[in-house]
């Protein structure tokens, strides 16, 4: 337990070559539950801020390869395809969902292939590495140049996927069908504005929320407006 969270259930799943440590936290009240999934080199613990304090059911995830997750980090669709066969697992077959950053662009994969999220919220997302700033990109690359000497195996495999990765079509957007879609980026993000406003335009009936005075590690930096949108959700 985190911030005062309660805990209701917690384990691991042996997925597609990785064991993939999951928890279910909060309070079932009978609605759907919430699926929670982090950014690049983070846990499951980074939206406890935002949570705290919400009578909901959350369901963590740590992505392959980072927090108590073990397995290759190859691609973002492998961790959709992980975070699918964690669902059925716990048989949760409908739910919303809040990604961040990486776990954005899981959420948007996972949307795009089934119809599984009654409401989605996705912060700080991008499409492709050009929806970042170039000057981002080019720091990215001298980080992982020196990992890459120091022989991090997995600190090269994380920058290697945001430097590669994701190639989503925008016009595959309009496939996503959801009851709610908040778009959520901050006003100084790493992520180029007109970039999120494309994906806003492209995903039907979505709501783009720009948080002012804010970088992109918005749960972080603003978990009130965070947990804001929870209260939508």
């Amino acid at each position: 337990m985190r911030h005062g969270i309660p805990m209701i259930t917690s384990g691991r799943l042996e997925v597609f070559g990785a064991s993939i440590a999951y928890d279910i936290v909060g309070i079932d009240d009978g609605r759907l539950p919430i699926l929670l999934l982090h950014g690049n080199g983070e846990d499951r613990y980074v939206f406890d801020e935002c949570i705290a304090g919400h009578e909901r059911c959350f369901i963590r995830i740590d992505s392959r390869g980072q927090g108590e997750s073990t397995g290759q980090i190859q691609s973002y669709e492998q961790m959709a395809d992980d975070t699918f066969a964690v669902l059925k697992a716990l048989d949760v077959k409908r739910c919303s969902v809040i990604g961040f950053s990486d776990g954005a662009v899981i959420a948007l994969l996972m949307a795009l292939s089934q119809d599984i999220f009654d409401k989605i919220v996705i912060i700080g997302a991008n499409l492709n590495p050009c929806g970042l700033h170039a000057d981002v990109l080019d720091d990215m690359r001298k980080e992982r140049d020196r990992l890459a000497l120091t022989l991090d195996e997995r600190g090269v495999q994380l920058f290697d996927l945001m430097l590669t990765q994701p190639d989503i079509d925008p016009k595959h957007l309009g496939s996503i069908c959801a009851n709610e879609v908040y778009v959520v980026v901050g006003d100084r993000d790493m992520i180029r504005f007109e970039h999120t406003q494309l994906i806003a335009s492209s995903i039907p009936g979505a709501k783009m929320v720009v948080v002012e005075n804010a970088g992109h590690m918005l749960p972080a930096e603003r978990p009130d407006q965070i947990s804001k949108i929870i209260t939508y959700i």
